[in-house]
């Protein structure tokens, strides 16, 4: 626990730790035989062995253990890596050679001496490789009990009871020791001064101190405000975004490096006295990790709240909203580095653990009541963002908040009643995550701001933001969320070595019907399909802008061309891939073969689509731009995909339709070889009209029309006599049918214009009604409506 947050630093060496456990698995120098390695692997697992039977080691001395056989592991799995081919080799090369013959057969001696060989080779291979593989899985086996045992231990120091910080009893024993602790340094200090030869040394690196004392004091007083107010003062007068975006940038830069600067000179004019012994040394060494909290909660307090400039204030509070917040933050801050000094006094002077529970109630308590005014200042940052946040924002911002009351709640009360180890575990792990959380906030929208100002336009009207614009910053904030991974790790108890497990895992990779995948064949396999990828879209762009546009060829065929060159261009990055990272593709038939059964039952419409896509493609029988009709729809075909295609209609909806009714289906195209096409526009006259004469006028009409072709001329054909009219059809050839429409309505018009002109009367349909006895269908209403009344008098018997 006391150098988790140390081994953060460790952490960041691993995004280039690729190279190690390649490193680690070369083979073996050539001076040093395969039996001389298995000896050493069985050795050191021997070994291992032993001490876990023990079970006496050390932490330390178990991860220094586990480190060892981390390295037998890669040693072991590069020796089968590098012997595997040469192996295979060899087996083929035997099995070429065909089996020995029999029934007294001779064989050529040139043959069997062969055989022999190769036997040999494969013999002298084979055995250490079986070798090999035992160490490996022996290896791994060790380091997971080596991890189980080392978890066991943390979990049982976190739930261990100790003595009740509360007691009063502690406190001043608690007092005595710390005080004794200061006095020893003082006492050394005294020593120092009185020891001539040290003394003499420290007269000779006077100047020298002195120079670097003053130099850090006018830094962090001095040259920090000047710096920082004059950034300050020009961000204010920026309004360009580019600028100001620089402009916050250096203020975030300056707010690291001066106090950064400062604090180093006065850490090491005290080095350079050497006027500290043995116990003021111990606090001297961890002074830098307590320069670093303060400074990056000056810096982080500053980022976010910004107490003087609410220009750059990334937390919607108010002026003393956002001062009282980032008071908070620098106490936090504080809080941490107190412990960090705590911890080494503890260490150094040997304190009881009473005194040990004493101190981090102390701390605890006082950073527990921050925790709960920060838990404040979320609560108001909630109300603030209320109609602006996004649901996952304020979701997120709600989980903290009830994270940093529980936490201010349980870790005092843990560390009064004797949990001090669980108290800090779930203390200061909760203010490193809240670090870690604010730190990545201010990191991505420092980066988004500024790669959003190089990518914005120059054109003040365009505000419309492009694909990039809208994409890129989900790109960084999971970039950002994916590097900030170890760190909460290492945070919440993860050891380096568990990482580095992690990443010899995903490194290693594991073995699948014969052949091994791992992260770094991942990797080759998306890179080389994604260089494919974008050199089949470039190609396909080059053919769209460059090469098609100067052939005769119609929009249709372009496009076909183009989706061909797309899918050959993918098959081939695809394959390219697969080659590039060595997978045996014979060792999946059989899977293969299980899919293709799947495929033949559940998957046979898609494969049914995909197969008529590619004839349509090929064939042509529609195209980009057709007017079709099929299965009830009629519109424009705008694109045919790998399943599908495309059909806007003529109330611009689109109707998505499988390529397998398009093939096996009844097709109208109308557009399929030219444009041509004929209308046809029936009309009625009255009985008694002239058919000549309205055949003529009809024949001018369509004559007349621009969009009609001369030859083949228009022609009206005469349909018949129908029951109110003499019924003719006006046909025209027009030169573009996707005109029909218009074309029939002028027609209809300029009809309707001539045969009034003409005096040719276009019927309507009348009906004549003729009723029959009149005077009983009155008489029948009159009695509906006023029935008879019945008469009245004596009944006989045969009435009814």
């Amino acid at each position: 626990m006391n150098s988790r947050w140390r081994s953060l630093a460790a952490a960041l060496l691993l995004a280039l730790a690729g190279a190690a456990p390649g490193a680690a698995q070369q083979p073996a120098p050539a001076e040093v035989s395969a039996q001389d390695q298995i000896a050493a692997w069985n050795q050191t697992a021997t070994r291992a062995e032993d001490v876990l039977v023990q079970g006496a080691a050390s932490t330390a001395s178990l991860e220094t253990l586990r480190a060892d056989l981390a390295a037998q592991r890669a040693a072991a799995l590069a020796f089968q890596e590098a012997n595997t081919d040469r192996g295979k080799t060899l087996s083929a090369q035997l099995e070429a050679l065909g089996p020995p013959p029999t029934d007294g057969i001779a064989e050529a001696e040139e043959i069997s001496a062969r055989r022999r060989d190769l036997v040999r080779q494969v013999t002298q291979i084979t055995v250490p490789m079986l070798a090999a593989q035992d160490a490996y899985r022996r290896a791994d086996t060790l380091i997971g009990e080596i991890d189980a045992l080392i978890r066991a231990r943390l979990a049982s120091e976190l739930v261990a009871l100790g003595p009740a910080a509360i007691n009063p009893q502690h406190w001043p024993k608690a007092y005595m020791e710390t005080q004794g602790f200061v006095a020893r340094i003082t006492t050394e200090i005294g020593n120092a001064l009185k020891n001539p030869v040290r003394r003499s040394y420290m007269v000779r690196q006077l100047p020298v101190v002195v120079m670097a004392l003053l130099a850090g004091l006018v830094i962090l007083v001095s040259i920090r405000r000047a710096a920082l107010g004059r950034i300050e003062a020009g961000l204010t007068q920026r309004t360009a975004l580019r600028e100001r975006v620089l402009w916050v940038a250096a203020l975030n830069l300056g707010r690291l490096a001066l106090p950064a600067l400062g604090a180093w000179a006065l850490i090491w004019a005290l080095k350079t006295a050497a006027i500290l012994g043995l116990n003021g040394q111990a606090i001297l060494r961890v002074l830098p990790a307590m320069a670093a909290v303060m400074i990056g909660g000056n810096w982080l307090a500053h980022s976010l709240f910004s107490p003087r400039l609410s220009q750059v204030r990334l937390v919607p509070l108010s002026d003393h909203q956002a001062r009282h917040a980032s008071q908070i933050v620098q106490g936090l801050a504080l809080i941490w580095a107190l412990r960090i000094v705590t911890d080494a006094a503890v260490q150094r002077g040997q304190f009881s653990s009473e005194t040990a529970a004493v101190l981090s109630l102390v701390l605890i308590g006082i950073g527990a009541v921050l925790l709960w005014r920060l838990a404040r200042s979320l609560h108001l940052v909630l109300d603030a963002e209320n109609a602006q946040t996004e649901s996952v924002g304020r979701s997120f911002l709600a989980f903290l908040r009830r994270l940093v009351l529980v936490v201010g709640l349980v870790a005092p009360l843990m560390a009064a009643i004797g949990y001090f180890a669980f108290a800090r575990f779930l203390f200061y792990p909760t203010i490193q995550t809240l670090a870690l959380f604010g730190m990545v906030y201010v990191l991505v929208v420092l980066v988004n701001d500024i790669l959003g100002s190089l990518l914005a336009s120059d054109d003040p009207e365009q505000l419309d933001l492009t694909s990039e614009q809208r994409i890129l910053p989900v790109l960084i904030g999971l970039l950002f969320a994916l590097v900030a991974m170890p760190f909460f790790a290492l945070i919440w108890g993860a050891r380096v070595s568990d990482l580095t497990e992690l990443w010899v895992w995903a490194n290693d990779g594991v073995s699948i019907g014969g052949a091994r995948f791992s992260l770094r064949d991942l990797a080759v396999l998306v890179i080389v399909f994604l260089i494919g990828f974008f050199i089949t879209r470039l190609l396909q762009k080059m053919l769209r802008t460059a090469v098609l546009p100067r052939t005769r060829m119609d929009a249709g065929g372009r496009n076909a061309m183009l989706s061909g060159v797309g899918y050959v261009g993918y098959t081939l990055a695809a394959l390219a891939a697969i080659s590039a990272t060595g997978l045996n593709l014979s060792s999946l038939a059989i899977v293969a073969g299980a899919l293709s059964v799947g495929i033949g039952f559940g998957l046979q419409n898609i494969v049914s689509n995909f197969v008529s896509g590619i004839i349509l493609l090929i064939e042509r029988p529609i195209k980009e731009g057709d007017w079709i009709e099929v299965s009830g729809f009629a519109g424009y075909v705008r694109g045919i995909r790998v399943r599908s295609t495309l059909i806007e209609t003529f109330d611009r909806g689109a109707v998505i339709l499988p390529n397998s009714d398009l093939i096996a289906g009844t097709v109208l195209n109308w557009t399929h070889s030219n444009l041509v096409g004929r209308v046809k526009v029936p009309v009625g006259v009255a009985y008694g009209s002239d058919p000549r004469l309205v055949e003529r006028v009809l024949m001018e009409i369509a004559e007349n029309h621009p969009m009609a072709l001369k030859n083949p001329g228009p022609s009206v054909v005469f349909m018949g006599f129908g029951a109110d009219s003499m019924d003719f059809e006006l046909r025209a050839f027009l030169r573009d049918v996707n005109w029909m429409l218009s074309a029939q309505s002028d027609m209809n018009f300029e009809i309707v214009r001539r045969f009034k002109e003409e005096g040719i009367e276009i019927p309507f349909a009348q009906r004549d009604i003729n009723f029959r006895d009149l005077k009983g269908i009155s008489n029948a209403l009159r009695d509906a409506i006023h029935p008879p009344k019945p008469e009245s008098g004596p009944r006989t018997e045969l009435e009814p």
